[in-house]
């Protein structure tokens, strides 16, 4: 079970480049729009493996569930980030205060909504967090519908040309 994202290219290229076979692997890749949901279709025996980060490992077993990480191939912890409608009035992370922002529950986009917030002396009682999939943030964002998301930067300039009007920006 892989996740999307540019993290997670240790998979995809063993899948383009046909690596599994020539280790005598047989592996059918399903594809996920996150580490939480590609963790779920492993836990729930859908797969054997998956591509997931440290915050949904660690909520998993926090839930009882049984875990174990054998590689770690990639570190994201600076490419996620808020992204966010000038239109909006969110022009500096102070002004999400009172307004929408999603990002993906159990997920380290959750987990970085938390610190983010709490850096820029903000609690998730300040703003309204929704729980959307990558694909629905970058809709909600460009059609107005949310402030904000916590995301990785591809979902960003997507949520910006879809928006294509200059309004979506990166705080």
């Amino acid at each position: 079970a892989a996740s999307e994202g540019h993290s997670w290219a240790v998979p995809f290229v063993a899948d383009a480049e046909k690596l599994w076979a020539k280790e005598g692997l047989n592996v059918t890749s399903l594809g996920f729009t996150s580490g939480r949901l590609s963790a779920e279709a492993a836990l729930a025996g859908k797969a054997d493996f998956a591509t997931t980060t440290d915050s949904v490992v660690a909520l998993a077993a926090l839930q009882g569930q049984k875990v174990k990480v054998f590689a770690e191939f990639a570190n994201s912890s600076t490419q996620m980030l808020v992204a966010a409608r000038r239109d909006k009035g969110v022009v500096q992370p102070q002004d999400l205060r009172g307004k929408k922002f999603a990002t993906m529950f159990g997920t380290a986009g959750h987990y970085f909504v938390n610190r983010y917030l709490g850096l820029h002396g903000l609690t998730t009682k300040d703003v309204t967090v929704l729980n959307l999939r990558p694909p629905e943030m970058i809709s909600a964002l460009a059609q107005g519908s949310i402030d904000a998301f916590a995301w990785d930067w591809w979902a960003a300039e997507d949520a910006a040309k879809v928006e294509g009007h200059g309004n979506v920006h990166v705080l």
